[in-house]
Parts: structure tokens; C-alpha cells; sequence
């Protein structure tokens, strides 16, 4: 290839955040539609939430080890985080599990990258930033 264009930095950014795409991997119908519903819900919330990171990219193309994720980022350079702040950046990681929940209502294994996120910084808030109520 001589040039490269938008697709293939696109291609990049996605292989350097969840891995290289599993596009021969075979996904149920129902399975590719639960999957959707869950970056679904991350977005939605995204969108509502007034502190929230802005919404950059939400694909169902599975990677690594997931069936799909959505990109969100900082709407602004930020050196501090308030404890509102994190409040909905956590709001937006169980965003699809509730997603999930509300279309399904089922719970699959599909949650547990956004609970071990969201687990992390539930613990930093309260031990690292003082941020318990």
C-alpha cells in the first residue's frame, strides 16, 4: 500500500485499544443484538450526563476479548476529577449492563471489563481521593 487514509487510522486506533478484529469469529444473532444494547447503554448514558466523557466511537466488531465497545473522551483536557465527575463516569460503565437488564432482562458475562473498570475507581475513590460519603 502507498498511502494510507482515514480507514487505516482508524484500523489502528481500534487495534491498539481492544486488539486485533475477530471478523471470522461467528456471533449469534441474539449474542451480535445484546452486544449492541450494551454499547447502547454506555452511550445513552454518555449522552445524557452532563459530566460526562463525550461519545468518540461505539462499534459491535469484536476484538480481543469483546464483543464490542464505545470510545469516550475528555471534553476538555482535565488535570482534576470531582467526585461528580467520576460519579457518571462510573453511571456510564454499568450503562450496559442496565442495558442489558432493561432489554433482556438477562445479565451475561458481557459487563465484566466495565465492573472490574468500574470497581477500580469505586476503590480509588474512597482510599486514594477521600471521596466516601
Amino acid at each position: 500500500k502507498v498511502r494510507i487514509d482515514a480507514s487505516d487510522i482508524d484500523e489502528a486506533e481500534d487495534r491498539v485499544i481492544a486488539g486485533p478484529s475477530k471478523k471470522d469469529r461467528t456471533i449469534s444473532q441474539r449474542e451480535r443484538e445484546m452486544v449492541a444494547y450494551h454499547e447502547a447503554g454506555h452511550t445513552i448514558v454518555g449522552l445524557v450526563l452532563s459530566n460526562a466523557r463525550v461519545v468518540h466511537k461505539v462499534t459491535i466488531v469484536p476484538r480481543g476479548r469483546a464483543g464490542g465497545y464505545m470510545i469516550a473522551l475528555p471534553k476538555e483536557d482535565q488535570m482534576l476529577l470531582s467526585k461528580d465527575d467520576l460519579k457518571e463516569q462510573l453511571a456510564g460503565l454499568m450503562g450496559g449492563r442496565v442495558a442489558e437488564e432493561i432489554i433482556f432482562n438477562a445479565q451475561t458475562t458481557g459487563a465484566s471489563n466495565d465492573f472490574e473498570q468500574a470497581t477500580q475507581m469505586a476503590r480509588a475513590m474512597v482510599t486514594e481521593y477521600g471521596m466516601s460519603d
